[in-house]
Formats: C-alpha cells, sequence, structure tokens
C-alpha cells in the first residue's frame, strides 16, 4: 500500500483538507424525484481515507509498499501483539524465552523489559527473559519471570525485574526488582524496608532519645516542667514545649502568690497605686505654688467620682512649715487649697478610679 501516484498529485502541504464549515453527512447516489442531488465525492474525503490507513501502517513502523495490499493487517497484527515479527502464539504453544528489545505480551498486558541506555532506552540483545509470564486474574496479577542482564549492565538501577502500572488514562509507571532485594522507582529512588527506617524512630520516651531527623523527647516522662521536643541539628537548637507545660505555666503564673498582687491586674507605672479596698486608687503627688490665696490643683489621674479622702504630706517655704489648707467644692478632676504664702505642698488622694 501506498499513497496514491498519478498524473495531478500534489504533496502534503497542497492537498484538499476538509471545509471548515458545513454539516457532516452520507453519500447517495441521488434521487430526482425527491429532487435530491448526487453526492460528489471531492478529493479531501479520499484523502481522509487514505491517511487513515497510511497512518496506521507508518504507526506501526512499517514502509509503504505500492505492491503489498497485505501492509494494513501486518501493522493492526504488530501493534495487537507488540512484537516486530507480529505473530501470536496459539493455545497450548509454550515460549521457553523470549529476547526483548521492547515489549513482551501476556493476554490484555503488555510487560516492558528493562533498558539501560540513554533516557532509558531499551537496547537489544541485553536483557533475556526466562520463566515465561504465568497467570492473569481478575483483581489480581500472577506474574513469574526472571531478567538475566547479559551485558553487564548491572550498575543501572533498571536492570532487573519490572513491574508496571497502567492507570485509566493510559499513563504507564514503572518499577523496577534488583538484586539487591529493593524496589526502585522510575527515577531511582529506593524503596527501604521496614528494617532501615526502624533504628531512626525512639523505642521509649525520655530524655536523649534520639529518632528520626534528630528529634528528642527531653523529661517526658519527668515532673519537671520543662518536658519539651528538641530537634537539633549541628549548632542549631529548637526546643518545643509541650502543650501541657504551656497550659501548666501559664495557669501558674496567673494565680496569686500569697498576698501578692494577681498577675492579670497588672500595676500600670505612674504616681499612683491601684487594686486597693473598694477598687479604690491612691494618687502621690507634689505641687509648687508661687504665692499666698487659693489655687485650683488638678488630679494627675482624673477620678470617676469626687475623691474619697484628700491629705496634705507636708507643705514647706525654706524650709519652715506654711500654712496650707484643703476647700471644699471637690471634683473628679480636682479640688481648691488655700495657701499662705509660696509653698510646695505633697497631696495623698484616694478615690474610685
Amino acid at each position: 500500500m501506498d499513497l496514491l501516484i498519478a498524473p495531478g498529485t500534489v504533496d502534503a502541504s497542497k492537498a484538499d483538507t476538509a471545509p471548515e464549515t458545513g454539516t457532516p453527512g452520507w453519500a447517495t447516489d441521488g434521487d430526482p424525484v425527491k429532487q435530491i442531488a448526487r453526492t460528489v465525492f471531492p478529493a479531501y474525503a479520499y484523502n481522509a481515507l487514505l491517511a487513515e490507513i497510511y497512518n496506521v501502517i507508518v504507526g506501526a513502523k512499517l514502509t509503504p509498499d505500492r505492491t503489498d495490499n497485505t501492509q494494513l493487517f501486518k501493522a493492526i497484527s504488530q501493534i495487537a501483539t507488540g512484537s516486530e515479527s507480529a505473530y501470536f502464539l496459539k493455545s497450548g504453544d509454550t515460549a521457553a524465552w523470549v529476547t526483548s528489545n521492547g515489549w513482551m505480551v501476556a493476554g490484555n498486558s503488555r510487560v516492558m523489559s528493562g533498558g539501560s541506555g540513554a533516557d532509558g532506552a531499551i537496547q537489544t540483545g541485553d536483557y533475556v527473559w526466562s520463566d515465561g509470564i504465568t497467570a492473569y486474574g481478575y483483581g489480581k496479577m500472577a506474574v513469574s519471570l526472571s531478567v538475566t542482564d547479559v551485558n553487564g549492565k548491572g550498575s543501572d538501577y533498571r536492570s532487573g525485574g519490572l513491574l508496571q502500572f497502567t492507570a485509566y488514562d493510559g499513563t504507564q509507571t514503572n518499577f523496577y526488582f534488583r538484586g539487591d532485594g529493593y524496589i526502585y522507582d522510575p527515577s531511582g529512588n529506593k524503596f527501604l524496608k521496614a528494617a532501615d527506617v526502624l533504628p531512626y524512630f525512639s523505642a521509649a520516651s525520655g530524655s536523649g532519645n534520639t529518632s528520626l531527623t534528630n528529634i528528642q523527647g527531653c523529661n517526658w516522662d519527668s515532673a519537671a516542667n520543662n518536658s519539651y521536643v528538641q530537634v537539633t541539628g549541628g549548632k542549631v537548637s529548637l526546643a518545643v514545649p509541650t502543650l501541657a507545660y504551656l497550659s501548666k505555666s501559664l495557669t501558674d503564673y496567673a494565680q496569686p502568690k500569697g498576698n501578692y498582687q494577681p498577675a492579670g491586674d497588672y500595676q500600670p507605672s505612674g504616681n499612683y497605686i491601684i487594686g486597693l479596698s473598694g477598687g479604690k486608687l491612691l494618687q502621690d503627688f507634689v505641687v509648687a505654688v508661687d504665692s499666698s490665696g487659693v489655687h485650683d490643683i488638678t488630679l494627675p489621674q482624673a477620678l470617676s467620682l469626687s475623691p474619697s479622702s484628700i491629705a496634705i504630706s507636708h507643705g514647706l517655704t525654706n524650709g519652715s512649715n506654711a500654712s496650707v489648707s484643703v476647700l471644699g467644692g471637690w471634683t473628679a478632676t480636682g479640688f481648691q487649697i488655700q495657701t499662705n504664702g509660696a509653698t510646695s505642698v505633697n497631696f495623698l488622694v484616694s478615690g474610685t478610679p
């Protein structure tokens, strides 16, 4: 089979192709009574039929031959079997061994022999399959095979038995079984065994037990407050306290210690004291006046009500007592005093903040 050989043919770049518009349909000889015209068979339709057949033959790696009209059958047979020789074993026949540079076929499944060429290319004659494929069942795969590395390419992780998985979308993944007793993924990563991993995990908790990634449980069985998980590496140490330790620490910190102020009621900075009986606040401040008379005094910390009490600690002028008195009219923000001369007065004022 080959492409058309006739006057008026063109190369692929000039061949007619299907029109972009129109409704696909079927051919007819026409019906004058019903006014149905005869179908005109266009060149693009012939090209489409020819291309479908031509691509199957070429896809099977056969060379188109104008004198051989059995190439389509050969191509389909070769694709179905996966073998360049294109043959099927009859029922009861046994293949003692097969040398493969491509696919081995068992039922509806294909198994590819391992390769050691660039990018995993298959090397003809490198691998000899023996023992054959025994069975495939519903939901299970029973297979008995071995691979001999006849050309000494055992350094390649792809030498050894091969198991291939084909997903529903046709994606194929190869896993390799080597003589070292390990399974390797398509990238050559080794699947570790349980015995390889167990030494990296702590058998019990306690201080200094090293496990995977250098994780240590410190004081884990101790009643001490500093039980924690520690990750160490080189000169870097990162300690992560346990939730139990954090909860206990926060609870202890928030509790009153004897007669001390509870941690939840912090004492703000300033010239006053909070947390007195009845929730009162005590202010301690000094005011200087430069003359005799009535003076307005403003509280450093405004109250919500008028002061409960106002006491004068002292009033001094050049080391001598000066006459100072507190007048009425107390408010939440201040009060008035009467002085006899310039003086500096220290007040103690209590009230509700």
